[in-house]
């Protein structure tokens, strides 16, 4: 009912009222590294159906994968509470930990019963969450009002009810939730989005509105806009994206700076050669960790006129682009026979991490992340 009422009110508040923001853009406290997390991987043990792990025609029950690595813990569902437990631990639990403060799940609306899951991730978590809703890939264009109504769920729900979703992260100087969309600009101007955003600001607690940059986000868009901040992505090459972070903020910093700020990625490697429906995938080795140091170092860099980097940005789960940081098993099972090669690209042995432990990356990120936040 709560988000019903909510996106009334949203429907009936006048274009006029919508544009009273913007003032100084609202600010994170603190320094934050955040791990995407996508809850889009469904099992027929936990669901009832495959999703994600069969994409482009891949078939899992022949241990073949939308996937370069075979995940340590072998196939899951975020539908699994153990299993989110467990991998939310891995990011930031007191054993083995990664260095990451926030999880964000990316809600992208494209998988079935995504949104279950999404759900499950809040509840089940043991470290702070936000939501990034991305677009539905799928919808061509992509649909304002679906981005819309998803946001909405996330404001009106999923921050506003502790009592069924405790894990939601609110800035702790503020108590400000955050709110993040992927590439903005794909579903409306920056018009429409400050008349949303100009009312969402009015709302208590008073939400941190990030926009994830892409092809029809610019910084120049972000500048033009009412969200507070951007994420940038990181470039699918193995050098250090120093140069790209330091002219987004030179434009987020520059003229009509509203003081909005910019968190930024990095990337161990990728590879999307399994992803069938790609003619001209692209891959980026990982050098055994050279990449990953190489795109963190570039974030602790990343410095313009005195501005730095807010927040720090990486993967966990993105098997499909081999993105991430989730460990890879070390033994991964061979392609049964008849699995979909992707018209012969895709092997029937799947890449490791060897020679380096299946945990690297975690310990990595812990260590780049502590000096990413202690420094100046």
């Amino acid at each position: 009912m709560l988000k019903k009422i909510l996106t009334l009110a949203f429907a009936l508040t006048s274009t006029s009222a919508l544009a009273s923001w913007p003032g100084s853009a609202d600010r994170l406290s603190q320094k934050l590294v955040f791990a995407e997390f996508h809850p889009w991987v469904a099992t027929p043990e936990t669901d009832g159906f495959w999703a994600r792990w069969n994409d482009t025609g891949h078939q899992p029950p022949l241990n073949d994968i939308e996937s370069p690595f075979w995940p340590l813990s072998g196939l899951y569902s975020e539908k699994n509470c153990t299993t989110v437990k467990s991998q939310s631990s891995e990011l930031s639990g007191a054993i083995t930990a990664a260095g990451v403060d926030v999880l964000l799940i990316d809600w992208t609306g494209v998988y079935q019963n995504e949104q279950a899951r999404v759900e499950n991730i809040l509840r089940c978590a043991t470290m702070p969450v936000v939501v990034m809703v991305d677009l539905n890939w799928t919808v061509n264009p992509p649909s304002f009002q679906d981005v819309i109504t998803r946001l909405e769920t996330v404001i009106g729900w999923y921050a506003s009810r502790p009592d069924l979703y405790p894990t939601y992260y609110h800035d702790p100087a503020t108590n400000a939730p955050i709110f993040i969309v992927y590439d903005p600009g794909a579903t409306g101007s920056a018009a429409q989005w400050n008349g949303k955003i100009g009312y969402y600001k009015t709302l208590t607690p008073r939400g941190i509105f990030i926009a994830g940059l892409g092809v029809h986000t610019s910084p120049s868009w972000v500048v033009s806009s009412n969200f507070d901040g951007a994420i940038a992505l990181a470039s699918q090459t193995a050098t250090s994206d120093e140069p790209n972070f330091e002219w987004a903020l030179s434009i987020i910093y520059g003229s009509g700076s509203r003081n909005q700020f910019l968190i930024a990625e990095a990337i161990p490697g990728f590879d999307n050669t399994t992803n069938c429906d790609d003619p001209n995938p692209n891959t980026v080795d990982r050098q055994a960790g050279v990449v990953f140091d190489a795109k963190w170092a570039g974030l602790l860099a990343t410095n313009w006129n005195g501005h730095k980097l807010d927040g720090a940005y990486v993967m966990y789960n993105n098997d499909g682009e081999s993105a991430g940081i989730e460990p890879a098993s070390p033994e991964p099972p061979l392609r049964a026979a008849g699995y979909a090669s992707c018209n012969g690209r895709v092997s029937n042995q799947y890449k490791t991490y060897a020679p380096l432990p299946a945990t690297y990356y975690l310990d990595r990120n812990a260590f780049w992340a502590n000096q990413f936040r202690s420094s100046k």
